[in-house]
């Protein structure tokens, strides 16, 4: 039989087995269990099919993509869907492979129930991870980043993601507080603070949710006025729930302002700033003890008549804050499908080696059919979780303006939901010792709820 999930644009090979669950019953048991301990990559994938709406060179990119979900609302359904994107060349996937291997192993070794326990990531694991400049993933090369696709960096949240801690916190910092800059801030900002958070010097934290308003953006309550020279806005307000907030440097805080409203009256609405610590009058809670990510700093900070140069104003223009805090949550959403979906293929590789080795009732698990079909649901859960991820992340790299806010919207909510399943039959397979707090199967489900906290 095939050693391999087949689907109509690209195989699902499981991590490290490399084995079809359904051969589990006829593999003999020391087999599977001394398999090679190696991720397939991509190269030993067989072709798929080309279309010339994707390609990688910038200057030959399609404008824009037909938006798909939103297309079937209006009874669309548009078959180019069906044309997988991938990677230009073979070279560029074993690049991307001999980079992400290093990382993955790094973090599998590193002491998680550690980190989890004592809600903190020590130092010379950050200083790891600015080795491999994982702080600066997105940025362009000539401030010192990566530069890395969308498609590059869901492949690195998958091996980010094995420890949640870590994966929360380099996503606060290049996904949430750095994106922001890089899509709004002026060419100024962009000299001025790119190159310090792509190394890390400096650590950047991202303040827009408040406690009386949640989510809500049109009702928060923090304020910035201008001053008589209109040379400085003085912020006050209190963010809550903010990933680096203790050893941030630099803040991407949203406040409403006073802006020019017809020939009447000034209107408040929101703008982004660009705050450092060192501006005064910024100070943070101690890290609130949290179910999940417990290795991650999150804080309450305060901004106490925090005075902020006019050119620290996110963009330049006052009153742009609403759209640049949609433009950074959506930009992102995809890798929440490819970090649920690097996880559940490590914990599927585990449960797979469990059902195989333990017995019960005179049987091996794997000829039970309920663990079968256990199973076959993570598998099949964990496929489709990655396919949208990736077909999301290659749409958004081969369009000059991708049109991708649905379609990583549905990844956001399906990986999340899709993730929580999933890890309650991995739970379920390993029994009574996934419960105990010395395995890693409870941190998972700890971890994981926090995906749903993000699905607005």
């Amino acid at each position: 039989m095939l050693n391999r999930l087949v689907c109509c644009h690209r195989p699902f090979i499981l991590p490290r087995t490399g084995h079809l669950l359904s051969d589990l019953r006829n593999q003999d048991d020391t087999s599977l269990c001394h398999h090679k301990n190696k991720r397939p990559l991509s190269s030993e994938i067989a072709e798929r099919p080309k279309d010339d709406r994707y390609v990688v060179d910038p200057n030959q990119k399609p404008k824009t993509n037909v938006p798909f979900i939103k297309n079937l609302f209006s009874g669309k359904f548009d078959k180019w869907i069906f044309v997988y994107p991938e990677l230009k060349t073979t070279e560029e996937v074993n690049q991307l492979e001999n980079f992400v291997q290093p990382i993955e192993e790094y973090i599998l070794q590193s002491d998680s129930k550690a980190i989890d326990s004592s809600r903190q990531i020590p130092n010379d694991i950050i200083d790891e991870l600015k080795s491999y400049c994982l702080f600066g993933q997105q940025i362009p090369k000539e401030y010192g980043g990566l530069e890395f696709s969308a498609t590059q960096l869901a492949r690195v949240s998958e091996v980010t993601a094995l420890d949640g801690s870590i994966y929360a916190t380099l996503q606060a910092h290049q996904s949430l507080a750095t994106k922001a800059i890089l899509l709004a801030g002026t060419g100024e900002q962009k000299e001025r603070y790119l190159p310090k958070l792509a190394s890390a010097d400096k650590m950047a934290a991202f303040c827009l949710t408040e406690v009386s308003g949640g989510s809500d953006l049109a009702s928060i309550e923090s304020r910035a006025t201008l001053s008589g020279d209109r040379q400085t806005y003085h912020l006050t307000g209190e963010k809550t729930w903010v990933i680096n907030g203790g050893q941030a440097d630099i803040f991407v805080v949203f406040a409403k302002v006073k802006v020019p409203y017809g020939d009447e009256e000034d209107e408040s609405k929101v703008t982004a700033f660009i705050v450092q610590r060192g501006f005064g009058g910024v100070t943070n809670s101690p890290s609130h003890d949290t179910l999940g990510i417990r290795g991650a700093e999150v804080c309450t900070v305060k901004f106490d008549n925090t005075p902020i140069p006019v050119d620290h104003v996110l963009g330049g223009e006052p009153g742009n804050g609403f759209q640049i805090a949609m433009d950074v949550l959506e930009a992102d959403r995809h890798l929440m499908g490819s970090s649920c979906a690097g996880i559940l293929k490590t914990l599927l590789s585990e449960a797979v080696d469990h059902v195989i080795s333990r017995s019960q009732f005179k049987q091996k698990l794997h000829e039970f059919g309920l663990i079968q079909e256990k199973l076959t649901r993570i598998a099949a859960t964990t496929y489709a979780i990655e396919s949208m991820a990736y077909l999301t992340a290659g749409t958004i790299d081969h369009f000059q303006e991708p049109d991708c806010a649905l379609e990583s919207a549905a990844v956001k909510i399906f990986s999340s939901e899709g993730f929580w399943t999933c890890i309650n039959d991995i739970m379920q397979i390993f029994g009574g010792q996934s419960f105990m707090k010395d395995q890693k199967y409870e941190r998972f489900l700890r971890d994981g709820y926090y995906n749903f906290l993000n699905q607005v």
